[in-house]
């Protein structure tokens, strides 16, 4: 055989070991999804990472010629290449701007609406879900929900915490538990004992981004608790759309036990809050006195606007009118926390740390402001109303309930609550007693002006839960 043809042989045969190699390797086991799923750091077990790509299958665009509607928000039989019809709670020129954000004191000025629009290529979407325990129909919920729009759910649990591992998520997940989602979930071992919420979402993010690759700056990430399931308008704004203000908190409407029963407003996860430091943004704000020069045009054809004034954005003017909003809301200390945000805000600002997320003051520093003022974004917490749903203990089983109530810290414990076995039926009993009452497990009273889940609308619930009564029904019933 010709000497070429033997170098020809072992080049082929070098090419075929290389390949082999790298899909039997540890450091990125693609034949092996759950993998991606159990991260333990005392297991040598190598990296197991996420690489986050694009997702071409995406389809929330309807096109006519070279224009282009938001089909989530349009009406697509009555829209056109002339113009787009919108669905009732939705606006804006593509028919992508839903309610929450039109009602937004932000968006009556021209300067800031002038800079926002949509992309060609949406963001990457990452939601970092922490504390899970027992909580697989929330889980369930979000996946079903935005399965098509979140590009990653990192989910926190500590297996310790039950009593026996065949009811943690990731030996349900090795058994099959939302099989067709497994390429998006990245499971996260909270090792560290008795943390605090805040510290277990800390760990959760750290360790998650630990297991991902190829984040962009324009990525967003989404902070939330195990109980809550997000509102898919509000992900798909966040998704589709560059330059609104930063960062976003929260508003979830306040449930307990399922769907019907509505806790008192402006109650929020009393953990959360008791950890979280003091803030006044609005006090914050009026020493933001910065103006940013005039980004590039945008010339996207998915643009909110192809025309108008050069963005001149005026922190200063926005201060004071955010500043004026504030200062007449009665439940200014109740103020959402932080929950969604772009990688390149949280590292930059916020040095990746969750727990400045409830430190505005952070943005006041000089060198902050003069490196966002170069960029021309405008940053400063603003509410985004109804991005979704709170369902406290809306597990599947009272035992569930009691399960969680009694791993709760003391300084939150219900005093009439207790871990002793022989009054395990008691405790079962007077759980089963709050729900038919609709009381919290600190005996707050539940709205119960619905009667039946025929009178709920759809900012009520999510529209997934109603096109699947059968399904969830628990969730629909008294």
């Amino acid at each position: 055989m010709p000497r070429k043809c033997h170098v020809c042989l072992v080049a082929v045969l070098l090419q075929v070991i290389l390949v082999l190699w790298y899909f039997s390797s540890k450091s990125y086991p693609r034949n092996s999804v759950l993998r991606q799923l159990q991260y333990d750091p005392n297991l040598d077990v190598g990296p197991a990472l996420l690489h986050i790509v694009d997702d071409l299958t995406l389809d929330v665009f309807k096109w006519y010629g070279a224009e282009v509607c938001i089909k989530e928000g349009s009406n697509i039989t009555a829209s056109s290449g002339e113009k787009c019809v919108c669905k009732t709670g939705w606006g804006g020129r593509r028919c992508g701007l839903p309610q929450s954000v039109l009602s937004r004191e932000w968006m009556t000025e021209p300067k800031l609406v002038a800079g926002l629009h949509v992309s060609k290529r949406p963001r990457r979407v990452v939601v970092f879900i922490s504390d899970f325990f027992h909580d697989s129909r929330m889980l369930e919920l979000n996946t079903r929900i935005l399965g098509d729009l979140v590009d990653v759910f990192v989910v926190g649990e500590e297996e310790a915490k039950y009593e026996q591992r065949n009811q943690s998520l990731v030996h349900m997940l090795q058994n099959g538990f939302l099989q067709s989602y497994h390429n998006k979930l990245v499971f996260v071992n909270i090792t560290e004992p008795l943390l605090l919420p805040i510290d277990k979402l800390h760990f959760t993010v750290e360790r998650g981004l630990e297991l991902l690759s190829d984040l962009r700056t324009d990525d967003i990430f989404l902070f939330v608790s195990a109980e809550h399931v997000l509102s898919r308008d509000f992900v798909l704004f966040l998704k589709l759309f560059h330059n609104y203000p930063e960062p976003v908190r929260c508003s979830f409407k306040q449930l307990i036990y399922n769907f019907l029963w509505t806790l008192p407003n402006g109650r929020q996860d009393n953990v959360y809050k008791k950890e979280a430091d003091d803030i006044n943004p609005a006090e914050s704000l009026r020493e933001n006195t910065g103006k940013s020069p005039s980004p590039p045009q945008q010339n996207s054809a998915l643009g909110v606007s192809n025309s108008g004034p050069e963005l001149q954005f005026d922190n200063a003017h926005f201060s004071r009118l955010y500043s004026d909003r504030v200062n007449d809301d009665p439940n200014l200390e109740n103020l959402p926390s932080i929950c969604a945000i772009s990688v390149h805000v949280f590292s930059n600002i916020f040095e990746n740390k969750v727990k400045r997320l409830h430190h505005e003051n952070l943005l006041l520093k000089n060198h902050h402001l003069e490196f966002f003022n170069a960029l021309s974004r405008p940053i400063f917490p603003w509410n985004y109303q109804n991005a979704g749903w709170r369902c406290h203990f809306c597990l599947s089983s009272s035992m569930e309930i009691y399960n969680k109530l009694k791993k709760l810290p003391g300084t939150v414990r219900p005093l009439w609550l207790s871990d002793l076995s022989d009054h395990q039926d008691a405790m079962l009993d007077h759980i089963e007693q709050l729900k038919k009452k609709g009381q919290s497990e600190y005996s707050e009273e539940a709205d119960r002006s619905l009667t039946s889940d025929m009178e709920l609308l759809p900012q009520d619930v999510p529209s997934y839960v109603l096109e699947h009564r059968t399904q969830y029904h628990e969730l629909l019933s008294f």
